[in-house]
């Protein structure tokens, strides 16, 4: 399947044209989603300087790389395996003037030769919950160097798995290869630590947990 795997296809079916001017004609209306927010909230502790750099996976509609180039961020990077939130992320780049500093990239972020891609911060927003093996996902966000590494990902457990069943069966319905899939929270923070960082902020949000971790 090219460069793009199974459950990332799906994803780019799932998350069509469509569903992205539905959330972005709820992003104007709203501005960014709760979960969302809560890691801008989180993020906001932090100084942003002129010279930084976001890489924003998963970044959809882009509402992370708005808020960051708001901050007075150099450029941001969006990597998404939704051709839809793409063209809706670069239009909204467009309008405001803002392609110059934002880059869109298609592809699942797994996948895709990043060696030469290097940010001071990384988002991944409920992206950990769409790869069955978010330790590679993770280790990728390791190797951009980032400084501050911020996430979104379901809280596991027993109601946990039983609500991710029910969404395996729900994409069946739709016919779509994609897939949710529920981490250990422990397993998350504990590769993190391994990899250099260490946890710096926490909220949960149900069923979110959102978390932030600085470069030790």
């Amino acid at each position: 399947m090219n460069s793009i795997q199974e459950h990332c296809c799906g994803a780019d079916q799932l998350f069509d044209l469509k569903t992205a001017q539905k959330q972005y004609r709820k992003y104007i209306k709203k501005g960014p989603g709760r979960v969302t927010q809560k890691i801008i909230d989180q993020l906001s502790n932090f100084s942003i300087h002129q010279e930084d750099v976001l890489i924003d996976v998963g970044g959809g509609i882009g509402a992370l790389q708005w808020w960051f180039l708001s901050q007075n961020g150099k450029n941001t990077v969006g990597v998404d395996a939704s051709s839809g939130y793409q063209k809706i992320a670069n239009k909204h780049a467009l309008d405001l003037n803002l392609s110059d500093r934002s880059t869109q990239l298609f592809g699942d972020f797994a996948c895709l030769d990043l060696s030469a891609l290097k940010g001071n911060y990384v988002t991944l927003d409920k992206v950990i919950c769409c790869y069955p093996d978010f330790k590679s996902v993770l280790q990728k966000a390791v190797n951009t160097q980032p400084e501050v590494i911020s996430l979104s990902y379901p809280l596991h457990g027993y109601l946990a798995s039983i609500i991710r069943g029910f969404g395996v069966l729900f994409m069946k319905i739709l016919g779509t290869s994609f897939k949710p899939y529920v981490h250990n929270g422990k397993h998350v923070q504990l590769l993190l630590i391994d990899l250099g960082y260490q946890l710096k902020y926490q909220d949960i949000l149900f069923p979110w947990r959102i978390q932030t971790f600085v470069k030790m």
